[in-house]
């Protein structure tokens, strides 16, 4: 699929390789993006753990060329990880692999003193659904609440009189405001102002239609 996408791909593009293969765009497309993934990490020098091929093609019930793709996988991983580690990698693989593709949630060869990179990944990834849920909300409230004066205090302390404490009022903005709920309710409020201004139009059209008829 990939060599078929990359030696053209206006011709094999992803809906062609969808229906060639039986498979939904999406699925193409995430089998695209990582073959791209693998080739740019070739490119950059880092590890590919081409042991776990063998034990997905097996689960697939990929068993064209096994024996060529055995060996080819084996060599290649020899020379990208080494023997002990590819040959690890084959035995781990053929082990209870119907229990292990339910468990594992993802396999990265780490070069010796080096930290993983998927669990960073992952982790970035999570932090910027987080930051992009904060960003949606603040602009929510920014819509329902009025500007703020730039130029007036977030914070102002009022000293009580005859009093040994002091009051300290905080402008925490929309920190506590339901802005989705704030925005149904104007929803809702002109859809209602809609429905009796339409009522209204058909009570003047049959006031208008009586008086035409008298």
């Amino acid at each position: 699929m990939w060599n078929e996408f990359i030696s053209d791909p206006q011709l094999y593009n992803e809906r062609l390789l969808a229906e060639r293969y039986g498979m939904s765009i999406a699925r193409v497309r995430a089998i695209l993006r990582l073959k791209g993934l693998e080739e740019y990490w070739q490119k950059e020098g880092k590890p590919i753990q081409t042991g776990f091929q063998l034990g997905m093609e097996e689960i697939l019930g990929v068993n064209e060329e096994k024996a060529r793709i055995t060996d080819v996988v084996f060599r290649r991983g020899q020379a990208e990880l080494g023997e002990d580690t590819t040959g690890a990698d084959l035995d781990a693989d053929s082990v209870d692999r119907a229990r292990e593709r339910y468990q594992r949630l993802f396999w990265e060869p780490v070069v010796e003193g080096k930290d993983p990179i998927t669990p960073g990944v992952i982790e970035k990834a999570r932090a910027d659904v987080q930051a992009a849920k904060r960003a949606a909300r603040a602009a929510k409230i920014e819509h329902v609440l009025p500007s703020r004066d730039q130029a007036s205090p977030t914070q102002v302390i009022v000293q009580q009189p005859m009093r040994s404490y002091a009051v300290k009022f905080v402008d925490v903005r929309g920190k506590f405001v339901d802005s989705d709920d704030i925005l149904h309710r104007r929803k809702e409020a002109q859809r209602r102002k809609a429905v009796k201004r339409r009522r209204r139009e058909k009570i003047v059209e049959r006031i208008a239609q009586s008086a035409s008829d008298s």
